[in-house]
């Protein structure tokens, strides 16, 4: 048994998509928090940075918090993953990353997870995608249901992106993932 995973791109910033859950990964050495988790940070009021400076949450690998988006986001929760240091960011940290936000939005009961890869520019996300690929397949294994998978990029990102993702789901012979491609939206 392995739950079915319908995977997308979209251009509509992170914390405005609609979803069950938000996935964001922030780095144990990035302080102001960046990216997604900064953003999600801002739109929960400073919550994240309460949890860093309570020292509750600090960014190391295999670390992760689930917060309540409190309509703040359009997703209903949010789930905070540790990435660890950024330079030690590889396509194997990727597969984790991707593979923890697929298993842990199913055993959740979530129906739609969107993430926005921490990876910074279009060439690193190719360099990654494979890893990113992988993992969602394996986070699917020994799991019921249908999942949703959005990954939301900036509209510079996203040609790049796209092209590096559909390369990785063409290389993954077991058909797993149901690829829909690049789904634009007004914001």
């Amino acid at each position: 048994m392995t739950a079915s995973i319908e995977l997308r791109v979209e251009t509509t910033p992170f914390e405005r998509i609609a979803a069950d859950l938000a996935v964001a990964g922030f780095f144990l050495d990035e302080r102001p928090l960046r990216g997604p988790a900064g953003r999600a940070d801002w739109r929960l009021c400073g919550v994240v940075t309460d949890l860093v400076g309570e020292g509750r949450l600090r960014g190391k690998v295999g670390e992760a918090t689930l917060v309540p988006s409190m309509g703040r986001l359009g997703a209903d929760r949010v789930l905070l993953l540790g990435l660890g240091r950024r330079s030690a960011f590889r396509v194997g940290r990727a597969r984790d990353t991707s593979h923890a936000a697929v298993s842990r939005g199913l055993d959740l009961g979530a129906r739609s997870v969107v993430i926005a890869p921490p990876m910074g520019g279009p060439e690193s996300f190719a360099r990654h995608a494979s890893g990113f690929v992988r993992g969602a397949i394996e986070g699917a294994q020994d799991r019921d249901g249908t999942l949703e998978l959005c990954v939301a990029m900036a509209p510079s990102q996203a040609r790049e992106g796209v092209d590096s993702l559909e390369k990785a789901v063409a290389a993954d012979a077991d058909g797993a993932l149901l690829w829909r491609g690049l789904v634009t939206r007004q914001a």
